[in-house]
């Protein structure tokens, strides 16, 4: 079970956690803006971090740029959700590891989340053979 934030107004995004919340387990916060995802952050409280790109004046992108800066959440994955290439581009460039293009499907969306989640896990305890 992985333990995910959710920076979306998207209520399109919104039924997106609460399908992966119930259907796979995810512990999911969901918040409507990225101040209100600096403020929930803190040491080993989240394993993910998915961000809408749509969030209003480059939120998603300063987002992203502020957790590769943070000690605590350099290494936290995040997958961005985008609607336009511009965005997309902007979250790849500060560090995201994934975009995902709206509109997201689950089914889709839940192969992307667990193959960051692996690949993370991977990057944390690789194999010393």
């Amino acid at each position: 079970m992985a333990r995910l934030l959710l920076i979306s107004t998207d209520n399109a995004v919104a039924g997106l956690a609460r399908a992966l919340h119930s259907d796979h387990g995810h512990h999911t916060v969901l918040v409507a803006s990225a101040a209100q995802a600096l403020e929930l952050l803190r040491p080993g409280g989240f394993d993910i971090v998915v961000v809408d790109g749509e969030l209003p004046r480059r939120q998603a992108v300063a987002l992203v740029a502020a957790l590769r800066a943070s000690s605590t959440y350099k290494g936290v994955p995040v997958i961005g959700l985008v609607g336009v290439d511009v965005t997309a581009d902007g979250l790849l460039t500060v560090g995201a590891e994934r975009v995902v293009k709206k509109p997201v499907d689950g089914p889709g969306f839940s192969r992307s989340l667990e193959s960051v989640l692996c690949q993370a896990a991977r990057a944390a305890n690789p194999d010393p053979g």
